[in-house]
């Protein structure tokens, strides 16, 4: 007898819980992963930001330097 290869989204999840509790502790695993994907995206999101915030001070940092080459009598080339 050949193996059915269920779709991905369609694959019933692996159960390996007791009869019982088995579909408690499968909705805390959800729960659990839910809370680990909103923390990993919240953290992405600040990691961007600061890495806006340096571009941003390293943008400001070259324009004051441009505005003191240009005081001081022009660009160095």
């Amino acid at each position: 007898m050949r193996k059915v290869q269920w779709p991905r989204q369609h694959r019933p999840r692996q159960q390996h819980y007791r009869e019982s509790s088995g579909i408690r502790e499968c909705e805390e695993e959800e729960e659990e992963e839910e809370e680990e994907e909103e923390e990993e995206e919240e953290e992405e999101e600040e990691e961007e930001e600061e890495e806006e915030e340096e571009e941003e001070e390293e943008e400001e940092e070259e324009e004051e330097e441009r505005r003191r080459r240009k005081i001081r009598g022009g660009y160095k080339t």
